[in-house]
């Protein structure tokens, strides 16, 4: 994946960033309200992308995590 020019990111919990952070506010669109703009842009930004998903409270394994790009978490909306 990697090789074909693909950014990895994966989903885990520790060492992670919001995904905003990781991939520009709002997925890297233009920031609004809701999603303000992280800081700097994203090295990710415009980069076709994979995500590695594992379960649901744990993410990934260590290994994937360990080839991913960015470690990224996605915050859950307060129930």
């Amino acid at each position: 994946v990697k090789a074909g020019g693909y950014g990895l990111l994966a989903l885990h919990l520790q060492g992670s960033v919001e995904h905003t952070a990781a991939l520009g506010a709002n997925g890297g669109l233009a920031p609004s309200a809701a999603a303000p703009a992280a800081a700097g842009p994203s090295p990710l930004r415009g980069v076709p992308l994979a995500v590695v998903v594992g379960a649901e409270y744990e993410g990934v394994g260590e290994a994937a995590a360990q080839l991913a790009d960015e470690r990224v978490r996605i915050a859950m909306a307060p129930a």
